[in-house]
């Protein structure tokens, strides 16, 4: 994360913290080189879907103010890439969550769990040995025939 990255993650902290959150769980999925965040909860249940309040960082081309939410989201991409051991993305991919605790506290305690799937590919021989005496069978075989015949 670069500079002003950071600066946004302390913002978003920071208005989290005002907002009365204490936590946040952040779900994510990926697979075939692509990824996305399936869902934002925040304990206690907080509407996240309003204005950033680090307008500052606004550009120029987009007069629109950016949402909460989607500030959450950005960091959370970017905190998987730079952070996460797993690769959560690429081939089976993976999935999990991030959980951040004691946002109220100003110590943040971040959690990732991740699954991680992998194709795997098994091979198996299977060889068996009889002994058999072929030559019996159709000594019996003609035996059983012959009889049959005679009957």
């Amino acid at each position: 994360m670069d500079e002003i990255e950071n600066k946004k993650a302390n913002y978003m902290w920071a208005q989290l913290k005002e907002l009365g959150v204490k936590e946040l769980i952040i779900s994510f999925e990926g697979s075939g080189d692509d990824g996305q965040i399936d869902d934002i909860i925040a304990e206690p249940k907080t509407d996240l879907r309003v204005n950033f309040m680090a307008y500052q960082y606004e550009t120029k081309q987009s007069r629109q103010r950016e949402r909460l939410d989607h500030r959450i989201q950005d960091w959370a991409y970017d905190y998987l890439d730079t952070t996460c051991v797993e690769d959560w993305v690429n081939n089976e991919g993976g999935y999990g969550q991030i959980k951040i605790y004691d946002i109220d506290t100003q110590k943040l305690n971040i959690e990732v769990e991740i699954t991680s799937r992998y194709m795997s590919e098994e091979d198996n021989d299977y060889q068996e040995y009889r002994e058999t005496n072929f030559d019996q069978f159709m000594i019996e075989a003609k035996q059983a025939a012959k009889a049959k015949e005679n009957a």
